[in-house]
């Protein structure tokens, strides 16, 4: 009688067992899902008076030719006059996992119808010079490669033009809704 106790027993504690490992991976499963969701903001441009412009939206290559490394992210471009510099803030997913990264850029020129703006060289790769038409209140930018060896093997060699368009048209463009 008592070894059918304990058989009972450990029957209970095993489906017991499986129950929760199920719950769990359903959880942590929902929980990445979540991650992985991320809101493609719609275009915005902001200016405030002669001194500072913010844009949001989301890149996309002008070329069409699917090089950026990842086509959704959330884009927030801001500059500030009194300092000289703008900063765009990037969140993007990739493989499941939330990344937020910083980059500045120095202003080289802002007038009633432009701001430019250029990067230093990541990593020697790379520079990027942006410009906000004011007129028409639009961000593009243009990313040239300068070095070709070591860390920056495999880097295209041609310009790449991107814009910063609306999040939801470059879903729709995406699944081809153009």
């Amino acid at each position: 009688m008592k070894n059918w106790i304990n058989k009972k027993w450990k029957g209970v504690f095993i489906i017991i067992l499986i129950f929760l490992v199920v719950i769990l991976s359903y959880l942590l499963n929902s929980e990445s899902k979540i991650y992985n969701q991320l809101n493609l903001p719609s275009y915005h441009y902001f200016e405030f008076g002669n001194y500072y412009v913010s844009v949001e939206g989301t890149w996309e290559s002008e070329d069409n030719d699917n090089t950026l490394a990842n086509k959704f992210q959330t884009v927030e471009f801001t500059c500030h006059k009194e300092t000289m510099y703008c900063q765009q803030i990037i969140a993007d997913t990739v493989f499941n996992i939330l990344s937020i990264y910083t980059e500045d850029s120095t202003i080289t020129s802002w007038d009633d119808n432009f701001i430019i703006s250029e990067t230093s060289p990541s990593l020697g790769c790379v520079v990027y010079k942006y410009r906000i038409d004011r007129l028409k209140k639009e961000l593009v930018g243009v990313r040239t490669t300068i070095k070709h060896d070591g860390l920056c093997e495999g880097m295209s060699s041609g310009d790449l033009k991107i814009k910063l368009i609306d999040g939801l048209k470059a879903v729709m463009k995406m699944r081809g809704y153009n």
